[in-house]
């Protein structure tokens, strides 16, 4: 399959999960509330803070990544990847993380939007992943770059730590404590987010930081680090959003820290991660090389 072929496959990926991430949320709770989720109160607040940032953030990006893919433009890749692995992350929870026998609800009926919004959101991160491979990634400035580099591997170390902490919590019997009222409400969210934050998305930052901290002599991991530094800027707002909605409406898990910390964090990733866009956008120039052929 030729270059311009699979870009096009990619265009049509991309615009594809916009749309469905925009219909998920008009559907969802934050909107029309066709569709209700089986999980608490307090969980219910935090669906609502994704969702927010699934209509105002990801599905636009996402829109963006399908035009500059249709324009054949050698940033798209690195666009097109941060929705993907948004969506992968968030709607897997959405499937899997409810509490199906307990709460009332409905969204196993809509099962078939979520997978197909996971499946799409890997498809887009596989081949923005192969595009971004060769694109010969150029290190950032060296202030963005140890900036960024130790943002990175603050997050993996600190959120690391306090998901082992409240891990101890529950497997210790306490009987007290926000932690254990979050477990005890939603016990399938609480070990799903815990899994894929300590087996994949923390251990990707930590390596994501130590390859920038390499610079110039880590040419594969730069890629790495650009993909992973912009999908964890969407998630980073996500959890924002969730920690805003948890302290609007005074749930027991609120936590103001928390939130200053996480909006402080995500908006200092997210200028130094455009100032290293910007500055890659200028080093690649705005269009692809000629087209060739790709052998299998």
């Amino acid at each position: 399959m030729t270059t311009s072929k699979r870009h096009t496959l990619a265009t049509i990926a991309s615009l594809l999960l916009a749309l469905g991430m925009a219909t998920a949320t008009v559907l969802g709770p934050l909107l029309r509330g066709d569709i209700t989720f089986h999980v608490s109160d307090s969980a219910r607040l935090q669906l609502l803070g994704t969702e927010l940032v699934s209509l105002a953030l990801a599905a636009p990006v996402a829109l963006v990544a399908a035009i500059l893919w249709w324009r054949n433009h050698r940033v798209a890749p690195a666009i097109a990847v941060l929705p993907a692995g948004y969506a992968v992350y968030v709607y897997t929870q959405y499937i899997v993380g409810p509490q199906y026998d307990r709460y009332p609800g409905n969204n196993e009926y809509f099962f078939p939007l979520y997978f197909a919004l996971v499946i799409l959101g890997m498809a887009i991160v596989r081949h923005a992943w192969t595009a971004l491979r060769t694109a010969r990634v150029a290190p950032p400035a060296p202030a963005v770059r140890y900036t960024l580099a130790g943002l990175l591997l603050a997050f993996s170390v600190v959120i690391a730590a306090a998901w082992i902490q409240s891990i101890a919590v529950v497997l210790s019997g306490t009987t007290r404590g926000t932690t254990l009222i979050a477990y005890r409400a939603d016990p399938t969210l609480f070990w799903v987010v815990r899994l894929m934050d300590l087996a994949l998305v923390l251990p990707a930052a930590a390596v994501a930081g130590g390859a920038l901290l390499r610079g110039a002599g880590a040419r594969h991991g730069r890629p790495f680090a650009l993909a992973v530094t912009g999908i964890g800027i969407l998630l980073g707002a996500a959890v924002a959003n969730m920690a805003l909605f948890l302290l609007l409406f005074n749930d027991v898990s609120a936590n103001l820290v928390f939130l200053i910390v996480i909006v402080t964090w995500t908006i200092v990733t997210a200028i130094l991660y455009v100032v290293w866009l910007v500055d890659l956008a200028r080093r690649l120039g705005a269009r692809s090389a000629p087209e060739h052929r790709e052998t299998r």
